[in-house]
């Protein structure tokens, strides 16, 4: 503790204890509140899940593609000639 001129003596332990006390407390509460973002153990386990589907739809990717064919977003689209401006004409 340190006295500072005619003052109340100033402890920098117990103001730095304190203010952890309150960022641990903040951080609880905001975990209550956002547990999706604040929570490490909600968010290991959403990114393990993610993780899994990721893989799994990687695995079954293939046998999607020869049933269905493929994806619509792996289409391959026509060329057009001169004559098709508007596009109607790709199939």
């Amino acid at each position: 503790m340190r006295r500072v001129g005619r003052g109340p003596r100033v402890c920098y332990l117990a103001q730095a204890l304190t203010a952890f006390n309150r960022a641990v407390r903040a951080r609880c509460r905001l975990a209550r509140l956002a547990p999706e973002i604040f929570d490490s153990a909600v968010v290991s386990r959403r990114e393990e899940a993610l993780e899994d589907q990721r893989q799994l739809m990687a695995e079954l990717e293939p046998a999607f593609a020869k049933v269905y064919g493929p994806a619509p977003g792996k289409l391959h689209h026509a060329q057009t000639d001169e004559w098709c401006r508007n596009g109607a004409e790709m199939v």
